[in-house]
């Protein structure tokens, strides 16, 4: 975990300096949307929209895998209603150290889902960048739409391990359950 967390930073750190770098070499407009196809359909002023959305996904990144992983062990812990897991009511009966157990394993993943954000933020920036000094006609949408799928593909697994480790927990609680009569 350590280590995705390095990768995290090292990737917002990336992102974050990318946005940096191009800032001075930006053009007064700069594509703010692109359609479906990848081509620009709405510009604004590059004063605004650059820095913010590069750093509202840096901060969203940060708390997604910093912050989140540590706050979902803690509701774990205290058994909290807030945190939405498959077969919720059953896995609040579970003991604490089961909850964490069936939580844990699923970190990971959050972290990721906030690398493969900066790394697809990092791709926009620069894809902006090239639209804007009319280097490229539109993002390529075969690179862009293969972000994306990788994004949801990890929040697939995201899911599907979830409810793989919160049945694996109440399994074995059933059977420790099973071997007390």
């Amino acid at each position: 975990m350590l280590t995705l967390r390095v990768l995290l930073g090292l990737a917002i750190a990336g992102q974050v300096g990318l946005a940096i770098q191009l800032w001075p070499l930006l053009p007064a407009s700069i594509p703010i949307h692109f359609d479906i196809t990848g081509g620009p359909d709405g510009w604004a002023a590059r004063d605004y929209e650059w820095f913010v959305i590069s750093g509202l996904i840096a901060a969203f990144g940060a708390v997604l895998g910093l912050v989140m992983p540590r706050w979902t062990l803690r509701l774990a812990r205290n058994n909290s209603t807030w945190l939405n897991v498959p077969q919720r009511e059953r896995f609040r009966k579970l003991p604490e150290e089961a909850r964490v157990r069936a939580v844990s394993g699923l970190l990971h993943w959050l972290v990721v889902i906030a690398i493969e954000l900066q790394v697809l933020m990092a791709f926009l920036l620069y894809g902006t960048f090239r639209v804007a000094i009319d280097d490229w006609h539109r993002l390529p949408p075969p690179v862009l739409y293969g972000m994306l799928g990788a994004l949801l593909g990890t929040a697939i697994a995201l899911a599907v391990d979830s409810s793989r480790s919160v049945k694996r927990e109440l399994a074995a609680s059933a059977d420790a359950a099973g071997g007390q009569d």
